[in-house]
């Protein structure tokens, strides 16, 4: 079984040379292609998921009411064989119960037995939700009687779910709000929590990997050589709410270290977590900020597999809302998605990245309509050498998908 360590102190930041953004005469990037990639979602679909498997199967996820006006998760795979076919649509869950957020959103994962796993948020009471887990042994035909990954029954909340591999150990990480049932008691927080599966697919006793972190941020997962590393965001005495990569090494989880010292001081939860992908010992995260009163998207790279971090490179060209996502090339270079600003208009955009501090031009995806959570949480995987981005698009109401392709 994994093991954890109390965090008590956070490492100082220490760079490997990497330039950042304020570096001249950079080298440009080619740019991406944009490329149309339909998929099954239907009109009222939204909040979708995207992952990749081990064995190269693209699955997309979303909810839409059901025929009961209760809401329904529906999944399909999308398989390299067979012309690029999408399977039929599968029903893993339908529920009054089951809720929508806009930033923490349903998700189907294929472990490396085959096994899938899906996590949803569930009403637990007008004060808090649950997350809800189910496995399916037969490709999503059939589905367990959902059970919840955390043992505590307060009216508090759970959520932001990321899937770890570890060796032959499957596991998720999520932000857990058990401690803040009494909002004035001293000993409110929100922590960091990890539980990993048993050879049935039940989630064993929880773990603390940290024991106060912001409070609706969602977390992101990536297998690195010998482990994985989970970037979060953190809040430090005093509010400080910067991005923090913890890795889990040898069964062990390590002291977390910081991405970069941004300093925000933030009053409040953003509901704007960071991104972390890898390619061997290389890491990349990228995250949001509002420090200095200056919105900015940054990516920060590791050689080092996240031990330590080199000065972050500044992507957005006016003014974020964040929602970023990452994946990492096969020459080194990161992808980064991120929505940003028009006026009124939210805009899905993303961009090449190497760790030198060169970038591509950025390329408009989509625009995603009016509105603070306008387009939801896209979300960013990489397939093959290509990357996918998925989001929700209010002009015809269902969820949207778009290839990336290297040039």
């Amino acid at each position: 079984m994994l093991s954890y360590r109390r965090v008590v102190l956070y490492p100082l930041l220490l760079t490997f040379g990497c330039k950042g953004s304020d570096s001249t005469n950079q080298q440009k990037l080619p740019a991406l292609q944009l490329m149309p990639m339909e998929n099954p979602a239907p009109v009222g679909s939204a909040q979708p998921g995207l992952t990749m498997s081990s064995s190269g199967k693209l699955y997309v996820s979303w909810q839409e009411k059901a025929k009961d006006s209760s809401l329904a998760l529906r999944f399909a795979v999308r398989t390299h064989t067979g012309g690029n076919a999408w399977s039929p649509t599968r029903t893993v869950a339908t529920g009054l119960n089951m809720l929508v957020s806009a930033t923490d959103v349903p998700t189907v994962h294929e472990e490396p037995s085959g096994r899938l796993i899906a996590a949803w948020r569930g009403k637990h009471s007008a004060r808090g939700y649950d997350i809800l887990l189910s496995h399916s042994l037969d490709r999503g035909v059939s589905w367990s009687v959902p059970r919840r990954p955390h043992r505590d029954v307060t009216t508090t909340e759970h959520g932001f779910v990321s899937w770890l591999q570890v060796g032959d150990t499957s596991g998720m990480i999520w932000v857990d709000g058990r401690h803040n049932e009494d909002a004035d008691t001293a000993t409110r927080r929100t922590q960091l929590a990890f539980a990993a599966f048993d050879k049935a697919g039940d989630p064993q006793v929880e773990q603390v990997v940290d024991n106060m972190i912001c409070d609706c941020c969602h977390t992101s997962a990536t297998a690195v050589p010998g482990g994985a590393v989970v970037a979060y965001r953190d809040r430090h005495d005093g509010d400080i709410r910067d991005i923090s990569v913890v890795r889990v090494a040898h069964g062990e989880w390590q002291t977390p270290v910081s991405a970069h010292d941004d300093h925000w001081l933030y009053r409040g939860c953003p509901v704007n977590g960071p991104a972390i992908a890898a390619r061997g010992a290389a890491v990349a995260v990228a995250w949001f900020t509002g420090a200095r009163d200056t919105a900015r998207v940054r990516v920060a790279f590791s050689r080092d597999t996240a031990t330590t971090f080199g000065t972050p490179v500044e992507i957005n060209e006016s003014v974020p809302d964040g929602r970023v996502g990452v994946v990492m090339t096969p020459n080194g270079d990161a992808m980064v998605s991120w929505i940003e600003r028009r006026g009124a208009t939210a805009v899905l955009r993303i961009r090449r990245v190497s760790p030198t501090g060169a970038k591509s031009d950025a390329l408009d995806v989509a625009n995603l309509g009016e509105g603070k959570r306008a387009g939801g949480a896209p979300k960013l995987v990489l397939d093959g050498t290509d990357a996918v981005l998925a989001w929700t698009d209010l002009a015809t109401n269902r969820v949207r998908t778009s290839r990336l392709v290297l040039r």
